[in-house]
Parts: structure tokens; C-alpha cells; sequence
């Protein structure tokens, strides 16, 4: 019974989430956790709820937590690289990245990341160390964001030069 009762919170918020509906992922997520408090893949989720939310402590928190309970979950570092980024706190991003490289290194989500912040940072050639590990790894994925890539280079090239 606890179960389907996990169930029926957790795949409504998942689908809220799908939908940016936050409010509902939140409400639905948080009723999850209750059951399931260690279930990552919920918490996760209902971070990203509340990070949407502006509730950017809760969401911070809620990752911290996870990690202490599962120091090896790549997509926990991952989610915080994405917020420290987004939060223009760089070299939080990139640790969390680098984290999320060390327990996973065939995340290429965070190689890909770690690239563009890479470039951000100036830095080319380890740009272009974590872009070669995204294209040995899933050279259609590369191929994929190779123009959003390039459009990046060159903002930061005209940039550089002005």
C-alpha cells in the first residue's frame, strides 16, 4: 500500500515537472518524499520544483542532503553544478561538475557542461579536452549541439576582441 501510494505522488509530480507546472510538482513531490524521504530520483525532482520556485535554499538543501546519503550520485552533483551555474558561482559549478565526472567519467551531460563553463572561464584547451570526451563518448550527441556550440565560441570570441 505504501507503494501505490508513493506512486500516486511521485508520477503526477514527475509529470508536473514535464509540464513547468511547479507548484503541482512541488505539492505532489513533497507527498513522495514522505513516503519514500531516500527515493534520489524524487528528490531530484522536487529540487528542480523548488529551485523554479525561487526556492533556491530548499533546493540546495535538499541536494546536500542526498549527497550526504549517497556520495556517489552523479546526477545530485550534476543538479548542483546546473544551479551553481545558473547562479554565476563558477567555480562551485565546476567542482560539482568535476564531482559528478568522478563518480560517473562517462557523464557526458557533465563533460558537455564543463566545457561550456570551460569557455566561460577562458579556458580552450581544457574546453576542448571535455568536448573530445563528449564526442569519443556520443558523437551524435556532439554532432547535435556542435552549432549551439559554435554560436558559444563565437560569442565569446567577438567578446574577447571588443
Amino acid at each position: 500500500m505504501k507503494w501505490l501510494s508513493f506512486r500516486l505522488s511521485y508520477f503526477p509530480g514527475k509529470d508536473a515537472i514535464e509540464r513547468k507546472e511547479w507548484n503541482k510538482a512541488e505539492n505532489h513531490l513533497e507527498k513522495a518524499i514522505q513516503i519514500f524521504p531516500n527515493y534520489s530520483e524524487a528528490v531530484l525532482n522536487l529540487a528542480q520544483a523548488k529551485w523554479n520556485l525561487e526556492k533556491k535554499e530548499e533546493a540546495f538543501h535538499l541536494i546536500e542532503k542526498l549527497i550526504q546519503n549517497e556520495p556517489e550520485s552523479t546526477s545530485a552533483y550534476f543538479l548542483m553544478g546546473q544551479f551553481s551555474l545558473k547562479e554565476n558561482q563558477l567555480d562551485k559549478a565546476l567542482e560539482y561538475f568535476t564531482k559528478s565526472i568522478q563518480a560517473n567519467p562517462k557523464n557526458i551531460e557533465a563533460w558537455y557542461e564543463l566545457g561550456k563553463l570551460y569557455i566561460r572561464q577562458n579556458e580552450a584547451v581544457k574546453a576542448v579536452e571535455a568536448f573530445h570526451q563528449v564526442v569519443q563518448q556520443e558523437p551524435f550527441l556532439a554532432h547535435l549541439r556542435s552549432s549551439e556550440l559554435q554560436d558559444k565560441l563565437k560569442d565569446r570570441i567577438r567578446r574577447s576582441l571588443s
